[in-house]
């Protein structure tokens, strides 16, 4: 038997042993071990044994590490790779192991698997989604995690941010929905900076399969703090034209709001699209009238 071929079988029953007996408080298997069994293996040795599903869920060993918060092992057994097999690797598992790292708001196993991975790779990644619809990134807004999602989005360009924030789930919902819904205000705060105000647009008039935008799911929970920055950063012609959007049911967040008896909401609607429509009628003199105290005093 060659000394190759032993490390294999040494390697799997090793990571066997440890897929066997994982959990939150699994203890990582010797990275030094693991790290010298490898080293005696072809690259395709490795990428054979590390695609294996070995245990009962068809989980890769990289998925449950990722899922014990095993960050080193991730990285190992990522850098091992020829870096093509990495994201091929990753990509294995359905619900990949950056998913699992958001479910658990693990920012460091995240970053070490990102590292691992070129610029194209990690956009790649990050635009995959489950069988839910969920990318990793809104995995994280639902459960509010602002500095794991800053870890995802730190390298993108704002169009590349853009275009992750408009991926669909199955129900039709984006991160923006999710966190609108949730009141996760430093979740939008991250979500939205460094977007221009037309990508923001494009991201607040996405409807879900209901037909329902972001500000509709806010007027829906009486989220007045959420309206506020929904509706901030957008211009007063940009404003009308997301307060003019209709569900499925033919209503408007300010409809929606004013049916559900959220008087807080309807009335701070009302405001925005009452000003908005000033604005966009009377241009200047409007802004004139609106920030200058003593104008207001001579009229």
């Amino acid at each position: 038997m060659s000394s190759a071929h032993t490390a294999f079988i040494k390697l799997r029953q090793t990571l066997t042993y440890y897929l066997d007996n994982y959990g939150y408080g699994a203890k990582c298997p010797d990275t030094e071990r693991v790290k010298t069994l490898l080293s005696e293996l072809s690259d395709g040795q490795r990428y054979e044994l590390l695609s294996s599903t070995i245990d009962k869920y068809g989980d890769t060993v990289l998925r449950v590490a990722a899922y014990c918060k095993h960050t080193e092992l991730c990285v190992i057994l990522l850098s091992c790779l020829q870096p093509a097999d990495r994201l091929k690797l990753i990509l294995l598992d359905e619900r990949t192991a950056l998913h699992w790292a958001a479910f658990i708001d693990d920012r460091k196993t995240a970053a070490g698997i990102l590292n691992c991975l070129s610029a194209d790779q990690q956009l790649k990644l990050l635009c995959t989604q489950d069988s839910d619809g969920d990318t990793a990134l809104s995995k994280a807004a639902l459960e509010d995690n602002a500095d794991f999602e800053k870890v995802l989005l730190h390298k993108l360009t704002p169009d590349q941010k853009s275009n992750l924030l408009i991926i669909q789930d199955n129900a039709g919902n984006t991160a923006l929905h999710d966190a609108a819904h949730r009141g996760h205000m430093s979740t939008l705060k991250t979500l939205l900076d460094n977007l221009t105000p037309d990508q923001q647009l494009q991201l607040l008039i996405t409807q879900d399969r209901g037909g329902n935008t972001a500000l509709h799911k806010a007027a829906l929970g009486n989220r007045t703090e959420i309206v506020k920055m929904l509706m901030g950063n957008i211009i007063p012609e940009q404003q009308l034209q997301l307060l003019s959007v209709q569900n499925k049911k033919g209503k408007t967040a300010s409809k929606i709001a004013v049916d559900y008896r959220e008087r807080e909401t309807a009335a701070l609607l009302r405001k925005y699209e009452s000003e908005a429509q000033l604005e966009v009628n009377c241009g200047k003199w409007w802004l004139l009238y609106k920030h200058a105290p003593v104008f207001k005093k001579i009229l």
